[in-house]
């Protein structure tokens, strides 16, 4: 029964890892790039640039549920985060998976509409139980940008529904993104019933153009 109760967790957790907030799907007709950063001149003024830039593409009932997680995450940025060249990164996906990989489909404030996959090793000798993820994104013109993540997850009693939290780092892409630094953090849900998540991720991130 252990065992069966892992090789379940293992197949479900993979999604939850890019869902994190309570989001709700957008298809990828309804997305639009992001215009670019406006001149912005306290963290707090940037904060909200990105956050009004997500709500006009998820609407107000997604951005209802987030809000206290975005409010948590505004809290835990350092006034670092806006050095010389570094920009405000945001985040959110719904995702889908198999046995292998993890399959994203979502927007960025870096990207607009972006579609991506990872693979992800689980670590069950922790507690929280350990996971970590390569996560590849592509945007609408093809370029990629790649994050690395390392975080936990706690399984509900039932054993039906997964939360997750973690760091993880902008690891360089392809185009736009060859170079690409930065720090993020993210977090999500998962529901084994419905065999689907979500995710928000948050931080920072110098381009390398």
């Amino acid at each position: 029964m252990k065992t069966l109760f892992r090789q379940r967790i293992a197949l479900f957790v993979p999604f939850l890892f890019l869902l994190s907030l309570g989001l709700v799907a957008c298809s990828d007709d309804t997305l639009t790039a992001p215009t670019g950063s406006e001149p912005q001149t306290s963290l707090d003024e940037a904060w909200q640039h990105e956050v009004d830039a997500l709500a006009a593409q998820v609407g107000p009932d997604v951005m209802a549920e987030l809000a206290p997680q975005l409010e948590q995450a505004r809290e835990s940025l350092a006034d670092g985060a806006l050095k010389h060249g570094r920009r405000l990164y945001l985040s959110y996906a719904t995702t889908a998976f198999d046995e292998e990989l993890l399959y994203y489909d979502g927007w960025s404030t870096i990207s607009g509409a972006f579609t991506g996959f990872a693979t992800h090793e689980l670590d069950y000798t922790t507690d929280p139980f350990g996971q970590t993820t390569l996560k590849t994104l592509t945007d609408g013109n093809g370029d990629d940008h790649v994050i690395a993540t390392i975080g936990f997850f706690t399984v509900s009693e039932d054993g039906l529904n997964i939360q997750f939290w973690g760091d993880g780092e902008f690891a360089g892409g392809t185009g736009r993104y060859d170079g690409a630094t930065g720090s993020v953090r993210y977090f999500g849900d998962a529901s084994f019933v419905t065999a689907t998540g979500r995710i928000v991720e948050f931080g920072w991130v110098s381009l390398g153009h």
